[in-house]
This record gives C-alpha cells, structure tokens and sequence, in this order.
C-alpha cells in the first residue's frame, strides 16, 4: 500500500512538472484538459499494472535449510511501516468527510426555477450574483438574472460547464484529492483542470456573444467574494489569467503536438512501476557438509591396544578399546570385527 502511494505520488508529480512547464501558458484549451485527466489516470494506474520482461540472467542461490531470523531492525521496519498506514488512513477519512461536506452543502441549496428545462438541464434561480452548475443542474443568481446582458453571458458560460460535463472533472480529481491527500501536486492537478475549464467555458461564449462585451461582464465578477464549492463557477478566479487567455490568439498546429513531448515521460514510468522482470531460472547449489578429517593417532592407537589385549588379555580391555573406538566414531573411522581376535579397521576418507 504504501509502495503504491509513493509509486503514484512519483508519477503524478512528474507529469505536472511537465504541465507547468510546457502547457501551463498555451492556449490548448481542451488538450491541456483531457492531458491533465489523462497523465493523472496514467500516474495512479502504473504501479497496478504488470507486464514480465524476459530475463538476461541466471541467478545462481546457494541451498540451505536454515531459515532466516527475525531481527529487531526488521521487527522496527514493521512497526513504523504501521504507523505510516495508520496516519494515511486517518488522513484519508478526513478528506473523505470533507468532500461529503462540499456534497451536502451543495444538495442544500434551495432555489426556484428560473427557466423551462432544455436538453435535459434543470435552470435554478438563487440569491445573490453567484452563477454555477453541477452536472445538469445550472444556478443564476437573482442579482444577475436582473441584468440582461450579465444574465445571457452567465447562462452561455454555465452552459458550456454543463455541456461539457465538466463537474465529473471535478468530482474525479476530488476523489484524487482523498486517496492522495497527502500530496500537495493532486490539489494543484484539481486548480490547473479547473482554470481549464474556464477557459475552455470563456472561449466558447467569446465565439457566440463577441469577446469584446464578454470580457467587461467576466471584469465585472472580479470583485465578487465566492465561496469555494464542488462546481464549474461563472466568476471563477483568476480574473486576470482569464482575461489573458481570452484575449490570445490560436496555439498553431505544431504547438498542439507539445503534449506528445510527455511521452518519454510516461515511457519511463510505465517501465519503472509497471513492468518486472521474470524470476530467473536459479541454479541452486546444495551445501554437502564437511567430511571430517580422521584422527590417524587414534587409529594406531586402537591397533595397539587391540594387539596388546590379544597377547595379554586383561579385565580392562574391553574398557580401553571402547573408549579409543569413540575417538574414531567422532572422527569418522568405522571398525569391523572379521572373527575371534581379529579386528579390521577402515579409514574414511
């Protein structure tokens, strides 16, 4: 799990870097979008994902019937790796009930209906200046309904939000938020696809009302103090970027192939977490324990205490042979008797 987190936190960083590099300023408008769904998707499902490549070696293990112990340094490792885990989940809960919160606040919101329903999008009229959507539900505010102009503008922006389904953006990226909350890059991944999504909602009005009257009704909800929710907003900030944005002109075709510059990067990663080599075929090389190295003294020895107890027997030869014989035992020489009095001794090699 915690292998995963870290592997997943690598790829969604590098990918930003690129983004804050590279596509950051371009007027890509739905490629910047679909590049910052896609490389996030890309970052969290690597490390998932294994493809075997062929080995290149043989591995070569020594077989041994021992088994490994336990040490207190792995026993620690264990230990804190738990800790880890504890802290990441408490965590994660904690998010999780502040993207229910956002949910329930959003539910809350009671309004009238301020128009017939078209295409299957609900118009709700609201207090205040606030225009946004949520999914197909598309809030004005009554401050701005009462202006014509203000209130056209609003509509065509909230339009575009809905349309373009921009709150499963937001919902996906928030549900990133809680699985990486400890990551500070998927609250910037949740910023960038938001100011995307204004500008993608500006242009689209720019070419249907004329920009020139739409930028003075965007610089008109500059002053407005909005409070953050799970929604596509028509006075999203910053004011300033969006202005900026609208006002320039068409990335070139070329320009549109920067994204594919990503790819070394997304290369490099998919080979890093999402392949693994194949266990090499082992060679395994069996211990055979050591012959012991036999104790020629004590072999001489028996021969003469045998010889000795065969001229002159005495109450006591049983007793020496014996112990001269477990000196050989230990050192592994073996003896066989071959008849009375006769004794043949063999050495181990």
């Amino acid at each position: 799990m915690i292998s995963y987190l870290i592997e997943g936190s690598i790829g969604l960083i590098a990918f930003y870097t690129f983004y804050w590099l590279v596509l950051r300023n371009s007027k890509l408008l739905q490629i910047n979008r679909a590049y910052l769904i896609t490389t996030s998707l890309l970052a969290i499902s690597f490390p998932f994902m294994d493809f075997p490549l062929l080995p290149t070696t043989f591995s070569f293990e020594l077989g041994t019937n021992a088994k490994p112990e336990t040490t207190d340094s792995t026993a620690s490792l264990l230990s804190v790796g738990a800790i880890l885990l504890i802290g990441y989940f408490v965590g994660l809960g904690i998010r999780l009930i502040v993207l229910i919160q956002k949910l329930r606040k959003l539910s809350s919101i009671q309004g009238k209906p301020a128009l017939d329903q078209v295409h299957g999008l609900s118009f709700m009229e609201v207090e205040g200046t606030n225009a946004f959507s949520f999914f197909n539900r598309i809030y004005i505010g009554s401050d701005t309904m009462a202006d014509p102009q203000l209130k056209e503008h609003a509509l065509m922006h909230e339009l575009a939000h809905a349309k373009g389904r921009h709150s499963l953006d937001l919902l996906y990226f928030e549900l990133l938020e809680v699985v990486f909350w400890f990551n500070p890059i998927t609250y910037l991944f949740t910023r960038s696809v938001k100011i995307q999504h204004e500008y993608i909602a500006d242009q689209f009005v720019a070419d249907e009302m004329g920009q020139a009257p739409y930028s003075q009704s965007i610089a008109r909800m500059a002053l407005i103090n909005i409070t953050p929710l799970l929604v596509s907003q028509f006075g999203q900030h910053p004011i300033q970027q969006r202005l900026y944005m609208l006002n320039q002109t068409h990335t070139s075709k070329m320009k549109r192939l920067r994204p594919m510059l990503a790819l070394p990067i997304a290369g490099m990663l998919f080979i890093t977490f999402a392949c693994s080599e194949n266990e090499p075929p082992a060679i395994v090389v069996e211990e055979v324990e050591e012959v012991p190295e036999v104790n020629t003294d004590a072999l001489f020895e028996l021969e003469e205490v045998i010889y000795e107890q065969i001229q002159e027997p005495s109450e006591n030869s049983v007793n020496e042979i014996e112990e001269v014989q477990e000196v050989i035992y230990e050192t592994g020489a073996s003896f066989e008797s071959e008849g009375p009095g006769e004794v043949l001794i063999e050495e181990q090699y």
